[in-house]
């Protein structure tokens, strides 16, 4: 810091003093070593010398006198000792054009970094995270959502509500529970899962099988959320599921959803436990890591925060020759028919192998809060800290940028999959010997141990990793054992199911 002010106050002196070459046509080196002489013991002889020099004659003075309070960042003596020194005539110092090329350069310099101090002095705008109910409720624009937002005349009876938690999950080829949402009739196929904002059941929508989650509160941030994401991000439909319709009544809301039926990637870390393994395969890790973060790279480009990663709110998605939906419970027919491609990002095959990411309750549109101003904007947790797992700066009770969370939010997924747990104390496992160890130390470093400082850091720290996963996924066999270890995943969730 001390550095950075000296720094400062260097660059600030020679800004003072290009001004007054310009105003009075002097050279850079003869305006300096006026204004670098003594001011007060030695300005009487200082001034004989002068007078001495040019014979007790007045000086050439610039018509224009400089205003004491124009330039700030000169003191009263130096203006003065300027004002009263001798100014050499134009015609006796040479090329004068290019001393004030260079110092219109220098003054536009000056000008640029100016600004940045000016933004740096700004006051960061601290956003608690979650968001207050009644904060987020405030921000959600409602022209997003008006032809996807529907009002309940009645509310839905807490009745109905009980039954349908009861409800085992049944395949979509049997008749459902009726359910009522105004004049809309779904078939509720079954319970899903339940989380901290909101139970999600599996259910049948116009005919589709769809997920509906109904939230605990009256909430339309989610929905919204969704909605901007489809606006904003070309890609929406690869990794994120969409939010069809959203419904109104006094006391809850109702989201109908996509409906993805190959579990999260926590269940898939859980049945490779029941596989004999200790973990997740690292080859099919390395495919699963690489589509996250290819996900939330769409997301952070459009200024977009999910705030809570973790293996339960990212979903298996994926797609292969002769292989069996899940959701017809087909027991038969799950072996991947054909040779395995060679692994290139637009190959359809590898493309059909994704995840998505689900759960925007806590996410932000960060343009909603400095849009205009370009404020710099900071998050500060408001949950009891976890000390063996959370990010360091909010163990620490200290605000973090934003994206910083999500950053460890990839790292702490990975090491989960990998490791079959969370980091403790922001300390990752080494990688094993066998593994590709270059590129997960890499990983780890550049999400957890040392994290982008800001946006554009972060997005080409994201582009890095991208290009390294592909460059690993397309080495040797790895394509096989990654196709063999969805296949195991795949085969065990159809004969359980």
């Amino acid at each position: 810091m001390l550095d950075a002010m000296k720094a400062y106050i260097r660059q600030t002196s020679r800004m003072a003093t290009l001004r007054y070459c310009q105003h009075y046509d002097l050279s850079f080196e003869e305006c300096r070593a006026l204004l670098h002489v003594p001011r007060v013991t030695e300005s009487v002889a200082i001034k004989q010398e002068l007078d001495r020099k040019y014979d007790h004659q007045e000086p050439p003075r610039h018509q224009s006198i400089i205003q004491p309070d124009q330039y700030q960042d000169i003191s009263q003596q130096d203006l003065l000792f300027l004002q009263e020194s001798p100014v050499i005539n134009q015609q006796t110092h040479s090329k004068p054009l290019e001393h004030r090329s260079m110092i219109q350069s220098l003054e536009r310099f000056e000008l640029e970094q100016q600004e940045n101090i000016d933004t740096r002095e700004q006051e960061p705008i601290i956003i608690s995270v979650p968001l207050a109910y009644e904060d987020k409720q405030s921000l959600v624009v409602s022209q997003l959502m008006n032809d996807t937002t529907y009002d309940l005349v009645n509310s839905v009876s807490q009745n109905s509500l009980r039954i349908l938690k009861r409800k085992p999950l049944i395949p979509f080829t049997s008749q459902g529970l009726p359910f009522s949402l105004g004049q809309e009739m779904i078939d509720v196929h079954g319970y899903l899962d339940e989380g901290k904002y909101g139970t999600v059941y599996v259910v049948k929508w116009r005919n589709r099988p769809m997920a509906l989650k109904i939230h605990k509160q009256v909430d339309r941030w989610e929905h919204y959320m969704h909605q901007f994401i489809y606006q904003q991000c070309p890609q929406a439909d690869r990794f994120f599921l969409r939010s069809h319709a959203l419904y109104l009544d006094h006391h809850h809301s109702y989201s109908i959803m996509d409906y993805a039926s190959q579990g999260t990637l926590l269940k898939c870390l859980n049945v490779f436990r029941q596989l004999d393994e200790r973990a997740v395969p690292e080859a099919l890790v390395q495919l699963l890591v690489l589509r996250i973060l290819q996900a939330i790279y769409v997301l952070h480009e459009a200024h977009i925060v999910h705030l809570d990663l973790k293996l339960d709110n990212l979903l298996m998605d994926y797609s292969l020759p002769g292989m069996a939906p899940t959701q017809q419970n087909n027991h038969n027919n799950n072996t991947f028919l054909g040779p395995v491609p060679a692994y290139t990002s637009s190959h359809p095959f590898w493309q059909n192998i994704s995840i998505k990411v689900i759960d925007f309750g806590l996410a932000l549109n960060l343009d909603l809060f400095n849009n205009a101003t370009r404020t710099p904007i900071l998050a500060k947790a408001v949950w009891k800290p976890r000390v063996k797992n959370d990010m360091p700066s909010i163990v620490a009770g200290l605000p973090w940028l934003p994206y910083q969370l999500d950053y460890w939010g990839i790292a702490n997924c990975a090491h989960s999959l990998l490791f079959s747990g969370p980091m403790v104390n922001a300390k990752h496992n080494q990688p094993k010997r066998y593994w590709n160890q270059s590129l997960w130390l890499s990983f780890f470093t550049s999400l957890a141990s040392s994290p982008p400082s800001t946006l554009d850091m972060g997005l080409q720290t994201f582009r890095k990793l991208i290009n390294d996963f592909e460059v690993s996924l397309a080495t040797g066999n790895l394509k096989d054992r990654v196709i063999n270890d969805l296949l195991k995943y795949h085969q065990y969730l159809t004969k359980v199911k």
